[in-house]
């Protein structure tokens, strides 16, 4: 790894540490969540929502064993069909809370690539930059996962009643997203910047042999 490659390695670590974070998210780590949804009261509890779980629930791809009914929802024919159908999309779609680890794993091929590979094999910073692009990509569509399952969850349980607020994980992710933006723009600078001036000295090595083969003894001799 060269010191130009320190800034990409860097802001690939923070963005890996970071969805590292959230991986860890609620029921693991209670304080970083999607999204809490109801409130305390002697009725009714609050449900926070992480990437593999929501609140007392087991790690699991997916929620499983959902029950809204605990925030307090009120119970009547009309409400009951949307609880239930909702419950049944949320668990569904939750199972594409695995991209947040894919992200992870594609971070730490990156780094390893930078740190590692590079030290060994020329082609380390390509792979590094191949891998930086596959977790900025997969990063940003976790975001846009989140949203839009979060939002959803929101705007059904605000027609139910039940008050929901944003939790810290989906602007973790969001952080991580961009982080992963710059160093992949800087480490594919560096990698252009290396190409560049390589294929020009192919191209004139080529052009000198093609010099060289054209010599011969006659024609230095005339």
């Amino acid at each position: 790894m060269t010191g130009k490659d320190i800034p990409a390695v860097a802001f690939c670590l923070v963005a890996t540490v970071l969805l590292l974070v959230v991986c860890i998210s609620t029921p693991t780590w209670d304080s970083v969540f999607f999204m809490e949804a109801g409130t305390v009261t002697s009725n009714s509890t609050a449900i926070r929502f992480g990437t593999f779980g929501y609140s007392h629930s087991n790690t699991s791809i997916g929620y499983r064993d959902l029950d809204l009914w605990t925030l307090g929802i009120s119970s009547n024919s009309g409400n009951e069909n949307k609880v239930n159908a909702m419950t049944v999309r949320l668990e569904s779609l939750s199972k594409a809370m695995i991209l947040h680890p894919i992200a992870v794993g594609l971070g730490g091929l990156s780094i390893l690539s930078g740190t590692l590979v590079a030290e060994v094999l020329d082609s380390g910073t390509a792979l590094m930059a191949i891998f930086f692009g596959l977790a900025m990509v997969v990063a940003f569509v976790a975001w846009i996962v989140d949203m839009a399952l979060f939002g959803f969850v929101s705007n059904q349980l605000s027609g139910l009643g039940i008050h929901t607020e944003w939790g810290n994980a989906t602007w973790l992710v969001l952080v991580a997203f961009v982080a992963f933006l710059v160093g992949f723009i800087l480490i594919t600078t560096e990698f252009g910047m290396c190409v560049g001036p390589r294929k020009k000295g192919y191209q004139a090595i080529s052009r000198m042999g093609k010099l060289l083969k054209g010599i011969t003894p006659d024609s230095i001799l005339l």
